[in-house]
């Protein structure tokens, strides 16, 4: 860059810009506990490092909307839930984001946040449900006070940049479901519901015809608390999860591991190793 002066002085300078990416973000909403029913809060609105972050009545307001990350972060008011330490007891509070594992956080199988620091999972202190009850780390138990549900988020399939998909938007039983590039709009945005649903749109993630086999196709349909409309999410890994039907044993997959939009989503044999069978759901 050159710049002159009113007299014609000039001088230059060199220098470069590094503009970075940011990561993809779902849509902001309420996080709810399954024990009493309150919210993940962020008390006062507050966004300095070292707030406690506790439950209270949901309300819908600003400081218990949450945004999920695809870096694995969870964030309100652009400050990051973090676990302050990695020993049973450690609180959890607010910190600025920095990438660290501290601040990552991934589902566990009953619903859990599991720190991908320490491996233990946000927690109720004492199981209590009263309004300020302030939330800590603990070793992860499956109960109802470490059961959390989060806002509705894509489905992001561990190919890159592609993500679990309505096409057209549509609602009506039958849609068949594919694998199309992620667009954090309405007809990706998933909700894994306490019954063991995975809901877009009030309707259900659906194994066509009850099928057990690998390559039965996956759609829409009205909910009705079936096996074929069941879902585990089991984590594999620090990359992601496996959404699993327990009925059929067998994943949601993208079934060709192609990296095409319009891909049809089937069940497979779950595969560790494959990411057309690893999701990211938070």
């Amino acid at each position: 860059m050159t710049a002159a002066d009113a007299l014609n002085v000039s001088g230059s300078a060199a220098f470069s810009w590094t503009v970075s990416t940011a990561p993809a973000q779902g849509p902001a909403g309420q996080v709810w506990l399954q024990n009493g029913g309150k919210c993940l809060d962020d008390p006062g609105g507050r966004t300095a490092s070292r707030t406690r972050v506790q439950i209270w009545a949901c309300n819908g307001g600003a400081n218990q909307q949450w945004t999920v990350v695809q870096d694995g972060t969870l964030q309100v008011h652009g400050a990051c839930l973090a676990e302050a330490g990695t020993g049973n007891g450690a609180p959890a509070e607010l910190s600025t984001c920095d990438g660290t594992s501290a601040q990552r956080w991934q589902a566990g199988t009953r619903g859990e946040l599991v720190s991908m620091a320490s491996g233990r999972c946000l927690d109720d202190t004492g199981w209590r449900t009263a309004n300020g009850t302030l939330l800590q780390t603990w070793a992860c138990s499956g109960g109802s006070e470490q059961h959390w549900i989060p806002a509705a988020a894509p489905a992001m399939s561990g190919i890159p940049g592609k993500c679990a998909d309505d096409p057209g938007f549509s609602t009506a039983n039958g849609t068949r479901l594919d694998l199309w590039a992620c667009a954090g709009s309405s007809n990706q945005n998933w909700t894994a519901e306490p019954d063991g649903s995975v809901r877009l749109s009030g309707k259900c993630l659906d194994v066509a015809g009850y099928g057990t086999a690998s390559g039965t196709p996956l759609d829409l349909y009205t909910c009705k608390g079936t096996t074929n409309q069941i879902w585990k999410i089991v984590p594999v890994g620090p990359f992601g999860s496996e959404l699993v039907n327990p009925a059929s044993g067998k994943c949601l997959a993208d079934g060709g591991d192609t990296t095409a939009n319009g891909s049809k989503l089937t069940i497979q044999a779950c595969q560790a190793q494959d990411p057309g069978t690893i999701w990211r759901v938070m």
